[in-house]
């Protein structure tokens, strides 16, 4: 009897453990957000880092806009339509992958991007210019986002830098796989109208967490082995 409590206490442990490891606290559909300047962000400068948080205040992301001609209003509610792989309507810009113009997909040198940004800040900034103001460092950041999205042309920023520290793996075409982590937040206003595609980094889990995932999985279902 008591073999038969344990195995199953430890089988729905083993369910919780699964569950918990697995979730992740981020932006989904039909959540209720808002958007306001990061820490990084001047006001006055055309674009920057911008704070997503959910309105019960479950979750905040540093994203960037990925649509140069959709505007949104600081602090004001709205709805996550979708959380995918490409900005709803395109912008300016072109898709990358395709010909539909609803699905502008994220091009690879702006994930790169993106995930250094939020993941490896000080080697990304040091990298370009370690004495280069930090608001205006998200100024550049978001204006080569805008390149490498096709929302504007002109002007380099960041571009020549994130090409040569991506190396072979730099193209402005989608690659299925890639960085698949980075996301674009597409959101609503109340009426349902598009109001921005905001680029997000989701956390990734970390080897060492993983591996000591799969250890303690493997010493339960050794443990249970053993009782029977």
């Amino acid at each position: 009897m008591k073999k038969t409590i344990y195995a199953k206490a430890l089988t729905a442990f083993a369910a919780i453990f699964v569950s918990a490891s697995l979730a992740q606290a981020g932006p989904m559909a039909n959540d209720k957000v808002t958007l306001d300047y990061g820490n990084k962000h001047k006001s006055g400068f055309s674009g920057g880092e911008f704070l997503l948080e959910s309105t019960g205040s479950d979750y905040a992301f540093v994203t960037f806009c990925l649509e140069k001609d959709e505007v949104f209003k600081r602090n004001k509610p709205y709805r996550i339509e979708s959380v995918t792989d490409y900005a709803t309507q395109g912008g300016n810009g072109y898709d990358a992958y395709g010909s539909n113009s609803e699905m502008d997909y994220i091009s690879d040198a702006t994930k790169w991007l993106m995930n250094e940004y939020v993941f490896n800040y000080s080697e990304l900034k040091s990298g370009f210019d370690a004495d280069v103001d930090e608001d205006y460092f998200s100024y550049l950041v978001q204006q080569t986002i805008w390149n490498f999205e096709d929302e504007q042309n002109g002007e380099e920023y960041l571009d020549q830098y994130v090409m040569k520290s991506m190396g072979d793996k730099f193209s402005l075409g989608h690659t299925s796989g890639y960085l698949t982590h980075i996301k674009a937040v597409n959101i609503v206003d109340g009426k349902g109208r598009d109001r921005q595609s905001q680029l997000i980094a989701n956390p990734v889990p970390e080897p060492a967490t993983m591996l000591l995932f799969g250890t303690g999985m493997a010493g339960l279902a050794a443990l249970r082995r053993k009782m029977k």
